[in-house]
């Protein structure tokens, strides 16, 4: 599977503003004006992990002009608790399970099992 990216300064800001759901951002190292302060730090407030990479690993992400800057689009979208909570019917009481660090996927279908 190929990971969808946004190139270009423009685009990627739009997609921070508009709450795209991203992965990364991937910024040159050597970009160090106000414009490229501003995404780190919208990236940051959306709790985007941002990188710091040689232009030659933005290269290798996007064929096209990337300005400097691409970011990674997450190929699943997140929801906040309150928003998980919100799409619970009234009548009902959810039950959530948090899992963290689990690495073997024999260990989740036990602790689905479990919950089950």
């Amino acid at each position: 599977m190929e990971d969808k990216v946004i190139s270009g300064f423009h685009p990627v800001e739009e997609a921070l503003l508009k709450g795209v759901p991203l992965h990364a951002l991937y910024i040159a190292k050597d970009r160090r004006d106000r414009r490229f302060s501003r995404l780190r730090r919208l990236a940051r407030e959306r709790g985007v992990k941002v990188l710091e990479v040689p232009e030659a690993k933005l290269n290798e992400l996007s064929s096209a002009s990337h300005q400097g800057v691409v970011a990674l689009v997450s190929e699943i979208s997140f929801l906040s608790l309150d928003e998980l909570l919100g799409r619970v019917p009234k009548d009902e009481s959810p039950l959530i399970v948090v899992l963290d660090g689990v690495t073997d996927v024999g260990n989740v279908g036990a602790i689905l099992r479990v919950v089950e």
